[in-house]
């Protein structure tokens, strides 16, 4: 895989010596030229890879994408793809005018904006960039399930099923920053896997980091980091079991501190999303404003709660219909089908699995790393109970946590079998 990057380094470089010079070339022309010689690098340090079913599903995975990728710049007469069109032309004009004037923008058009500066408007070019993140992406998280000691049989099949969730593709190739933070929170998560397997500090602190940098681009990145910090404060890793202690208590308070002068000093970067909520008033309003559609469900919750006792009441119901929507009963036609059947049943299938695990009586050796990955999946998914109400944001937005949900499932799935395994043995031997 390095090759491939070594050559999208040298294409950046290629773009900025045209960009620095007054070379007058065909900009479609010169990036399909770049992504084609970039395919074929790609290709080749792929098959170089010992296993085949892995290289196999690299390159339908790419293939797949760059197919998306096409129709989504030339098929849009025919069919725009979902979540593209009205945000990702947004981000567009913000981040031509950010490359031209500069001024006070998201992250994501300053990124976007930085590439049309240095680079010239080869929006072509760096629609592929979030496709070559999505790779980029796939190939860490075959590492993370390397080094979880899966058997291969999960490891493939689990590998297979996230590279080809459709959803996940289309943010891959449209000009949006989904791409981005699900990288970020992927490298992340590498890191707290690291963390938890060999207890390095280094490691944690980079995890947290890399959360850290994903909240720049949305402040949901943050829940990673939360997640985190809290199983590092109620998680022993000597005796690898949860307690409290002095130490956790010591350790809640330095949260507690450090989180309310990031909130205080750092507010717009990291919490952005939680911007100007100071009342229950404040979140029916967020919730109201954010239904609508056939595929809303502000009207759970939504305009009506007057009260703490409500909030929590309700919190739930919409943390469930966050991850799971477009509910069948929501469904307006083939598409929502499609996005419950592609996407929300992945999430509910790794959650049904985890809970299962945690709360079947056998041993399981990877119980408290399911514990820890389903608090941090929690956390998500409280943030998001009262920010969406749309069925079509929540499919966006919990895609941006895909690889908690994916590693959830890869190590709950590992467990289901093997209790299945060992109460087969308990079985025959008894008969």
């Amino acid at each position: 895989m390095l090759a491939y990057f070594v050559t999208i380094l040298a294409e950046l470089v290629i773009l900025r010596f045209i960009q620095s010079n007054p070379i007058q070339i065909d900009s479609t022309g010169l990036c399909w030229g770049m992504i084609g010689i970039a395919s074929l690098v790609f290709l080749i340090t792929i098959i170089q890879e010992k296993d085949n079913k892995f290289v196999l599903t690299m390159i339908g995975s790419y293939l797949f994408r760059i197919s998306l990728l096409i129709f989504d710049l030339y098929g849009r007469n025919i069919f725009v793809l979902p979540n593209s069109g009205l945000d990702s032309e947004l981000f567009q004009r913000e981040s031509l005018c950010y490359a031209l004037n500069g001024g006070d923008v998201s992250m994501t058009a300053k990124t976007f904006g930085l590439f049309y500066r240095y680079f010239g408007e080869h929006r072509i070019y760096l629609q592929y960039l979030n496709l070559v993140l999505s790779i980029l992406t796939l190939y860490i998280i075959w590492l993370i399930l390397k080094k979880l000691d899966l058997d291969k049989k999960i490891r493939h099949t689990v590998f297979y099923i996230t590279a080809f969730l459709p959803n996940y593709a289309i943010l891959s190739v449209i000009l949006l920053r989904e791409s981005i933070i699900i990288f970020l929170l992927t490298c992340s998560m590498y890191f707290f896997v690291e963390w938890w397997k060999h207890h390095k500090n280094s490691a944690f602190i980079l995890a947290v980091l890399l959360s850290l940098l994903a909240a720049m681009y949305h402040s949901g990145g943050i829940t990673n980091a939360v997640g985190y910090v809290l199983i590092y404060i109620l998680y022993d890793t000597r005796g690898q079991k949860y307690q409290l202690s002095f130490k956790t208590f010591l350790f809640s308070l330095l949260f507690f501190l450090g989180f309310f002068y990031l909130f205080n000093h750092y507010g717009n970067t990291f919490f952005s999303y939680v911007d100007n909520v100071n009342s229950l008033d404040d979140i029916t309003r967020k919730v109201v404003d954010a239904g609508g559609g056939g595929s809303g469900y502000d009207y759970i919750g939504g305009a009506n709660i007057d009260s703490l006792g409500e909030l929590i009441l309700y919190s739930p119901i919409r943390m469930f219909y966050f991850i799971a929507s477009p509910l069948p009963w929501m469904w307006r036609g083939i598409n929502d089908m499609i996005a419950f059947l592609f996407s929300a049943l992945f999430y509910l299938t790794s959650l049904y699995m985890g809970f299962q695990v945690l709360f079947q009586r056998m041993h399981s050796k990877n119980k408290n790393l399911i514990f820890a990955l389903i608090l941090i999946c929690v956390i998500g998914m409280a943030l998001f109970a009262w920010g969406v109400s749309n069925a079509g944001t929540a499919l966006r937005h919990r895609d941006k946590f895909l690889i908690d949900y994916v590693i959830l499932f890869a190590v709950s799935y590992q467990e289901y079998l093997n209790s299945h395994h060992t109460k087969h043995k308990i079985t025959t031997r008894g008969a």
